[in-house]
């Protein structure tokens, strides 16, 4: 889908606004998503939410790229790159802006290098900044020259990516000639296009947006044409040949695709702009398969998903554009399966996985204690009559069996894996439950526990061994519903933590 941005400059202040170009499609979509699981869980908004030109203010955010230590966002409506540190507070830089000759006139896409530079895709310009971040000068700017002529000019350069070394650089044009090029450095350090992509006669409407390389070298690229495609394209690399779709909007899961990017495990997140349907964030397996979808945060749905980026934790920060944010999530616990697994309860024996599955048989009720303070107790002795018993199976990680009893035995567990936690009773009742978890080394430990709305309702500083340990928390003040809760371990091999999981207070 293409859309004209109009500038109105006013005392030097760049402003916009976006139409549609062209009328909406007058049809209902049909294809809502279904099925979709229920654990998107945001710990942070970045941005007041609130457009305007003060340094804590986003206005209509677009792209976005997360460092090494600080995380970049494309404030489109103040004409600047805002500069976060992976806490989500400003860093003390922002924001980032480049003088004459040329200043940003709508940045879109960004990418980074491992040379500290931050390449910016200037829709406004036509053009392409590089930026030394160490500096904050201008190394260099380009818009498609060099390589044939005015023909082959940039026009409405949105999405970017950079390999490593800075020498290649891939942008997708999203206006007229839309497609996607490879830029090459040059001896003098300009860069020139040298490889034109574009899937075909298959691809009617190409329009592309998005653009993320694999760790295999493939490209892959967002089309969000709604007359025809809403797709997701691969091109085989490393000469980025034979393109075939990967993804498309048969389910629900890609409205309008915009920015995109990849983890480190291969999965790929998608922010979809919801042009003809929900806005939202769309993770996908390595092979396109679909994982999970989130619809907003901090009790406010997405207007315009556009720009999407993780760290090293598994975050997922998601531009907000229509909301004047950018909004973090703490990583999704669940995996689709082909029937859902009912949540575990002291009496319910939900299926075992196949493979790599713990099994985790808690045997009596841990003692409660009745203040709010959390305490690390290895050893503990609980009878109940009758004795419930559950069997709890988690995927995909190895396997490990813990008991709680007189002498728990300290088996510590990999420390390339996510901690491994249960919590019991699981629903709970009364003013106290326990969470379980098995750390692969000693360290301080931090627990913190949300409500649905995201809320921060109860926080444990708490020193846990290697092995198997037992955290005692305070639920006397939690009224009846469902929370998230979250570990993490500080040691002296790194800074670990769990995925988020589920517990229910019945009341």
């Amino acid at each position: 889908m293409k859309w004209i941005y109009i500038f109105l400059i006013a005392g030097g202040m760049g402003m916009f606004s976006s139409t549609v170009f062209g009328a909406a499609p007058t049809n209902t979509p049909t294809n809502t998503p279904t099925n979709t699981p229920d654990c998107c869980v945001s710990d942070k908004t970045l941005g007041t939410g609130t457009p305007g030109p003060g340094t804590d203010q986003i206005s209509f955010p677009l792209g976005i790229v997360v460092g090494t230590n600080r995380i970049y966002v494309a404030d489109g409506g103040n004409n600047r790159v805002d500069i976060y540190d992976k806490s989500g507070n400003l860093a003390p830089e922002s924001p980032l802006l480049v003088g004459a000759p040329t200043t940003f006139r709508l940045p879109q896409g960004l990418a980074l290098d491992g040379l500290n530079h931050l390449f910016v895709a200037d829709f406004g310009n036509n053009l392409v900044f590089k930026v030394d971040l160490g500096t904050s000068a201008v190394v260099t700017t380009f818009n498609g020259s060099g390589g044939g002529g005015p023909a082959t000019l940039m026009n409405g350069p949105i999405g970017i990516w950079a390999n490593n070394q800075g020498t290649t650089v891939i942008v997708a044009e999203n206006l007229s000639g839309r497609r996607v090029r490879v830029y090459q450095q040059q001896g003098g350090g300009n860069y020139i296009p040298v490889q034109q992509l574009v899937p075909g006669a298959a691809a009617t409407n190409f329009t592309p947006v998005g653009v993320t390389v694999d760790a295999a070298g493939n490209l892959y690229v967002s089309d969000d044409d709604f007359n025809s495609e809403l797709l997701i394209w691969k091109f085989n690399g490393p000469n980025f040949t034979s393109p075939v779709t990967v993804a498309d909007n048969s389910s629900g899961r890609l409205w309008d695709p915009r920015f995109m990017t990849v983890d480190s495990a291969g999965n790929f997140y998608v922010g979809n702009r919801g042009t003809i349907g929900p806005s939202s964030l769309s993770v996908f397996d390595p092979s396109w398969n679909f994982l999970y979808q989130c619809f907003g945060g901090a009790g406010t749905t997405f207007i315009n998903a556009q720009g999407v980026g993780v760290d090293e934790f598994g975050h997922a920060f998601i531009t907000d554009e229509g909301n004047h944010r950018v909004v973090r999530y703490i990583p999704c616990p669940l995996v689709i399966l082909p029937t859902p697994t009912p949540s575990p309860s002291p009496t319910a024996t939900p299926t075992p996985s196949p493979t790599n599955s713990p099994t985790v048989t808690p045997t009596g009720t841990p003692s409660r204690t009745p203040t709010g303070t959390a305490t690390n107790t290895p050893t503990r002795t609980a009878t109940t009559s009758p004795t419930p018993t559950a069997t709890i199976t988690f995927t995909p990680f190895p396997t490990f069996t813990f008991t709680p009893a007189d002498t728990p035995t300290a088996t510590a567990g990999p420390c390339g894996m996510p901690i491994e936690t249960y919590c019991f009773p699981n629903p709970a009742e009364g003013n106290t439950a326990s969470i379980f978890c098995n750390l692969c080394e000693t360290g301080n430990v931090s627990l913190t526990i949300y409500n649905t709305a995201a809320e921060k309702v109860g926080a444990y500083s708490l020193s846990g061994n290697a092995g198997a340990n037992q955290f005692v928390i305070n639920i006397g003040n939690l009224s009846h519903g469902v929370y998230y809760y979250l570990v993490q371990s500080a040691g002296s091999t790194g800074i670990r933590k769990s995925k988020p999981s589920k517990f229910a207070v019945t009341r």
